[in-house]
């Protein structure tokens, strides 16, 4: 039989993961790294392969905490109402260091390619998920039929990043609800889409919500 972990792998990537996301991939040092997660260097790098592998592992954590924003935008039936609640959802949530991955963009000359192009493909997959809610959407009747799908679907993701990035001033909840109605106006004007309430505090999972605290 194997030895026994004397550590829980999820609790590592937590700590390793708020580190990384805190002070980023170069901010963040081995002896920190050692210190926060409670792994000796051994373990760290029998685990991970060192610092490189601990960032991707984090990476993938963190997306994790994000899984339930891809299953509204795939919930059925598809259409304006998911892009809606995911955008909701990102606005009422707190993010005091920003997106993880979207940070990382800002670090790419340091990261192996491999985490570039993790961090190219969660832009892209986000991208299309949203494009086949509004491809959904203008098949109803709820767009124009001559809407720009492919540059709105972009816009919307460079909404949600820069509402992340926002989040890092601490908005409050009035801020966030104007921003979040002002966004809804925008996108449903004239289209009878029944959306989420703008007063509305989000519902997003405590792993979102509350693990940046």
């Amino acid at each position: 039989m194997g030895r026994h972990k004397g550590y829980d792998r999820e609790e590592v990537l937590e700590k390793a993961m708020h580190l990384f996301w805190r002070k980023g991939y170069e901010g963040a040092h081995l002896q920190e790294l050692v210190e926060v997660t409670g792994l000796n260097r051994f373990s760290l790098y029998k685990e991970f392969r060192g610092k490189d592998g601990l960032y991707e592992a984090a990476v993938d954590h963190y997306l994790g905490g994000l899984r339930h924003l891809s299953e509204v935008l795939n919930r059925e039936p598809l259409g304006m109402a998911n892009i809606l609640e995911e955008v909701r959802l990102v606005v009422f949530s707190d993010f005091p260091y920003g997106c993880f991955m979207t940070n990382a963009l800002t670090q790419q000359e340091v990261l192996n390619e491999r985490i570039r192009k993790r961090v190219r493909d969660f832009v892209t997959a986000s991208e299309q998920m949203v494009l086949k809610n509004l491809e959904a959407a203008r098949l109803r009747g709820e767009l124009s039929p001559d809407s720009d799908l492919a540059g709105l679907a972009k816009f919307i993701v460079t909404f949600d990043i820069g509402i992340v990035t926002f989040s890092t001033t601490q908005p409050t909840q009035e801020d966030k609800r104007r921003i979040y109605e002002n966004f809804r106006l925008m996108l449903t004007r004239g289209t009878g889409v029944q959306s989420p309430g703008s007063g509305e505090a989000s519902d997003a999972p405590a792993v979102l919500v509350n693990r940046t605290r």
